[in-house]
């Protein structure tokens, strides 16, 4: 089981995100919660950043283990605003920030390690999020 571009739900409660029980009950089953940065799914700041997306890796690093975190950044290349209105089924008006601040491109997705590093995350961790956690999944699937 994999949620593929999710948050936790206790930080940041909308449709996009999952309950506790809900991401408990994947890691249970040997799953893999990957984590989204899509603008406006985490925060209502107009000033959000990459720190909210950091603070959901932390949340589910705690409920469920680093061994079932993995990264669904679902970030883009060109008109932010429009994917996040399809994404969150939000009007434009109500979209507070058309990116976040620190991940404004798939470029960008080097800052999420280093937040990772800044918030103490060990080099062996960083690689379990940033696929490892993913390799080991497909290979017990494909096994």
């Amino acid at each position: 089981m994999v949620f593929s571009h999710n948050a936790a739900y206790t930080i940041r409660p909308t449709k996009r995100t999952r309950k506790d029980e809900e991401l408990k009950a994947c890691a249970a089953k040997g799953g893999l919660v990957c984590i989204t940065a899509v603008p406006n799914a985490l925060s209502d700041d107009p000033e959000q950043d990459i720190e909210c997306v950091l603070d959901h890796y932390d949340y589910m690093v705690k409920l469920i283990g680093i061994d079932h975190v993995g990264i669904g950044t679902d970030t883009v290349i060109g008109d932010h605003v429009i994917f996040q209105h399809y994404m969150l089924g939000r009007d434009l008006n109500e979209l507070p920030a058309p990116y976040l601040n620190g991940l404004e491109s798939p470029a960008d997705g080097k800052n999420i390690i280093r937040g990772l590093i800044r918030r103490g995350y060990s080099d062996e961790d960083i690689k379990k999020i940033l696929g490892g956690n993913a390799l080991d999944l497909f290979r017990r699937v494909m096994s």
